[in-house]
């Protein structure tokens, strides 16, 4: 858990840089080449969608990314329970032995 949580903080340390930085120099860049108010407030409309197009690409870039990790890992769990299962039902006793154990464990807690 203590993994995840810290990709997550990096991911969003990681686009709290990136959203002030694009906030300062693109209005310091926008504020140098527009003087008129009519075409400035237009241009930071678009300064603005582009921002919100730029961060949503960032987004579904990482959000597949951590996606694709729980699938391989969901997968690999699944080819683990498919091998146990596999082992159990060529080996009873050691299936049975281990549903006394659950059983056993199940009464004492």
């Amino acid at each position: 858990m203590v993994k995840a949580s810290r990709k997550a903080l990096q991911i969003a340390f990681g686009y709290l840089i990136f959203a002030a930085l694009w906030i300062f120099f693109s209005d310091a860049a926008v504020e140098l080449a527009v003087r008129d108010s009519d075409i400035l407030t237009r241009v930071q409309n678009i300064k603005g969608f582009a921002f919100v197009l730029v961060t949503a690409v960032l987004l579904f870039i990482f959000v597949r990314r951590i996606f694709a990790e729980v699938e391989k890992s969901h997968q690999r769990e699944m080819r683990s329970a498919r091998l146990l299962n596999h082992y159990l039902r060529r080996t009873p006793v050691i299936g049975y032995a281990l549903r006394v154990q659950v059983t056993l464990a199940a009464r004492i807690f």
